[in-house]
């Protein structure tokens, strides 16, 4: 969502649809097959094509699209975080790619570890879901800063008021709080079964029940 606008991406459509918030008018932009998410950084909008294989640069003003990169690798997820757009791969893949908004260079950033989940910029790094582990990223470098093993069936991972990192864990239906370090657990508690999404929305943390039916808030 911009200042202007909310962007929606329509996966079989292979499409990204713009809806203004003032007058409600939509603008369809054509993106390749397996639309999957947008984000609205660097004076752009990038959206990923899981499909294609391919990440577009949109131009938010004339809504078309300005660059196609083709990035392999089923990309899905977007997070923007110390300058580059950073892209996640679907399926098999064990890399990152980080594109340069400025000169839309890119580069894969390996993190020896399949499946990589979505990237999410926590106090100016990029933390990485694996399946069992939760990774620590240089915004600019792409080095691995931290790799903690936690799970098997880690899910999303979310900066929260108590100056930690929550990760949920899908199979055991627990939060681990872990250290902005990366490098360790400080607790876990229970938070539903199939704890999942979780989002931070002003004081509290939210967090879904993937094998329940219901949204717990937690305040720390």
């Amino acid at each position: 969502m911009g200042p202007a606008a909310v962007w929606v991406t329509r996966d079989r459509a292979g499409e990204v649809v713009r809806i203004s918030l003032g007058s409600g008018t939509r603008e369809r932009v054509k993106v390749g097959a397996g639309a999957f998410d947008v984000l609205l950084t660097g004076g752009a909008a990038w959206a990923t094509s899981f499909d294609a294989g391919t990440v577009s640069r949109i131009d938010p003003a004339g809504s078309r699209v300005s660059r196609v990169l083709r990035t392999g690798g089923s990309p899905a997820g977007l997070a923007a975080c110390g300058g580059p757009v950073w892209v996640e791969h679907g399926r098999d893949a064990t890399w990152l790619t980080s594109i340069d908004p400025q000169t839309n260079r890119m580069r894969r950033i390996p993190v020896d570890s399949t499946a990589p989940g979505w990237p999410h910029c926590i106090h100016g790094e990029v933390w990485v879901i694996t399946p069992d582990s939760v990774l620590r990223v240089h915004a600019r470098t792409g080095r691995v800063l931290s790799r903690l093993r936690l799970g098997e069936t880690l899910a999303h991972a979310v900066a929260a008021p108590d100056g930690l990192v929550w990760v949920t864990d899908k199979q055991h239906s627990v939060v681990h709080r872990v250290h902005p370090s990366g490098l360790k657990v400080v607790d876990s508690f229970p938070a539903g079964p199939g704890a999942f999404a979780i989002a931070r929305a002003g004081g509290s943390m939210w967090i879904t029940s993937f094998a329940g039916s219901d949204v717990r808030r937690y305040d720390p």
